[in-house]
C-alpha cells in the first residue's frame, strides 16, 4: 500500500482515508460493527482504518451477521409454523409475528458475536 502525505506547516500529515467505498452493501450490521470496533477495539480499529482496509472488513461481517439473522428467521418462522397461508389469512398477524421473530434473531445473533468477539 502506497502511504500519500499532505503538507501542514512544517509537518507531512499521512492522508489516511480510505479512497474507496467497499464493493459489497454496507448496511445496519455494518454500522454497528464499526461502532463496535471504534468503543471496545481501538487497536484493531485504528490498524484497520490506518490500512484502509477497515469499511470492506465492516462490510464482510455486516454480510455475515446478516445472513445468520436471516438464517435464524427462516428457521425460527419455520418452527412456529408463520407459513404464506398465515399471510394470506391474516397480515396483521404474520406481521406481528415476523417482526418478533426477526428482533429475536438479531438480539440472537448479535449477542453471540459480539460475547464471542469480547471473549477473544
Amino acid at each position: 500500500m502506497k502511504i500519500t502525505y499532505r503538507q501542514e506547516g512544517d509537518y507531512l500529515l499521512p492522508n489516511l482515508l480510505p479512497t474507496a467505498m467497499p464493493s459489497k452493501p454496507f448496511g445496519k450490521y455494518s454500522r454497528m460493527y464499526l461502532k463496535y470496533l471504534k468503543e471496545n477495539k481501538r487497536i484493531e480499529y485504528t490498524n484497520l482504518l490506518t490500512s484502509g482496509e477497515l469499511l470492506e472488513h465492516a462490510a464482510d461481517v455486516g454480510e455475515q451477521i446478516a445472513e445468520s439473522v436471516n438464517a435464524l428467521v427462516e428457521q425460527i418462522a419455520k418452527k412456529e409454523g408463520i407459513t404464506e397461508t398465515l399471510k394470506e389469512k391474516n397480515q396483521m398477524d404474520w406481521v406481528a409475528s415476523m417482526c418478533n421473530i426477526k428482533y429475536c434473531a438479531e438480539e440472537i445473533v448479535l449477542g453471540d458475536f459480539f460475547y464471542n468477539e469480547q471473549k477473544e
